[in-house]
């Protein structure tokens, strides 16, 4: 009985677990850098957030959204210019 209940524990939390993975979003906007040294520090922290939030959190690449000042990067997760 006790290794029933124990398995149903365990998958009851590895299916809570899944739901809660598919729901998080992440979204990381990165503000104006000025200088050059300040604007490419922005973006290595916003980059750091966005690859840690996939590799060490699991969150799926299509739910990390990273808005900044450029208009043009080619990062991974940059998704547009952060403009409000």
């Amino acid at each position: 009985m006790k290794s029933r209940a124990f398995s149903l524990a365990a998958a009851l939390a590895v299916l809570t677990a899944t739901r809660l993975a598919a729901q998080t979003h992440i979204v990381i906007v990165s503000g104006l850098g000025g200088e050059k040294k300040y604007h490419d520090a922005f973006a290595q922290v916003a980059q750091s957030l966005a690859d840690a939030s996939s590799k060490r959190f699991g969150v799926p690449d299509s739910a990390i959204i990273w808005l900044g000042e450029d208009s043009v990067s080619k990062q991974r997760y940059f998704r547009g210019q952060s403009t409000k």
